[in-house]
């Protein structure tokens, strides 16, 4: 195994609920490791079932797993107290139902969040509501033996670098950088900034990488990218980040998947050349 793929993963949303199939394609296929994608495979109640699959994972001893926390009916700072507290109540039963396998891992595994999910409307959200939840919720997962991060979206407050840290700072969590959705992001499309800009900006909190082309305006999919040209400068920049834990190839399709991986082959080991 090279050295670009010791770095790179895949999101179990390529296979969905089939976790089984997902290891087995990541082990086949030299992956680093896999993020398991909660908004299509769920964490089942049965401790039996969630111990099977706990199980499946300590089999695949080669891969390093992270996990992405459900988004789709989920927001921590809704202005709604009630939406606010369930969505809170809900992640904080995935972390805990996830700490039995994370207490036994030697590095803490990382745990993403969204909050502006599925480009709501920010006036639906509260600054302080989503700084406080963002704490409890960073707490559990630290005592859970995970790291809490929230990642940048194409739009509301994290699409803004700025307003990304003061959350981040303030909440004490750490960033999941989405290259593709920096690609998307206002910022970016406008050509005010460009999306090493917005790495370099946030390089110091970042534990964990998503990377792909570009994700949708108005079907929020994830696209690879053209040409290696294309995100050349973004892995440059990703390349000076100390201390993430791999890149998720955070494609929907296999044949995204391996297109993206393909325009990475060899140029990633190239670029840590002297």
């Amino acid at each position: 195994m090279g050295a670009d793929d010791d770095r790179l993963m895949l999101s179990s949303r390529v296979f969905g609920a089939d976790y089984r199939a997902t290891l087995r394609y990541a082990v086949e296929h030299a992956y680093a490791g896999i993020e398991w994608y909660f908004n299509e495979f769920r964490l089942p109640l049965n401790p039996a079932s969630r111990d099977r699959f706990f199980t499946a994972l300590a089999d695949a001893p080669s891969l390093r797993f992270s996990f992405h926390l459900p988004t789709t009916d989920v927001e921590v700072g809704h202005r709604d107290a009630d939406v606010a507290q369930a969505s809170l109540g809900y992640l904080e039963m995935y972390v805990k139902l996830l700490s039995a396998w994370c207490s036994r891992q030697p590095d803490p595994p990382h745990f993403t969040l969204h909050v502006g999910a599925n480009s709501i409307p920010m006036e639906y959200l509260d600054w302080e509501t989503t700084i406080a939840h963002l704490s409890r919720l960073r707490d559990v997962a630290e005592r859970a033996g995970g790291i809490l991060c929230l990642e940048n979206l194409k739009s509301g407050w994290t699409n803004d670098p700025k307003l990304h840290l003061e959350l981040v700072e303030a909440s004490g969590v750490m960033i999941t950088l989405d290259t593709g959705h920096a690609a998307s992001s206002p910022l970016v499309r406008s050509g005010r900034k460009r999306i090493a800009e917005i790495i370099r900006q946030l390089k110091d909190r970042t534990r964990h990488v998503h990377l792909y082309g570009h994700e949708t305006i108005d079907s929020g999919r994830h696209e690879p990218p053209g040409s290696w040209e294309e995100i050349r400068e973004t892995c440059q920049a990703l390349l000076e980040i100390s201390g993430e834990t791999g890149w998720v190839l955070e494609l929907s399709t296999l044949s995204d998947l391996e297109a993206t991986r393909a325009v990475l082959a060899g140029h990633l080991e190239a670029l840590n050349r002297p």
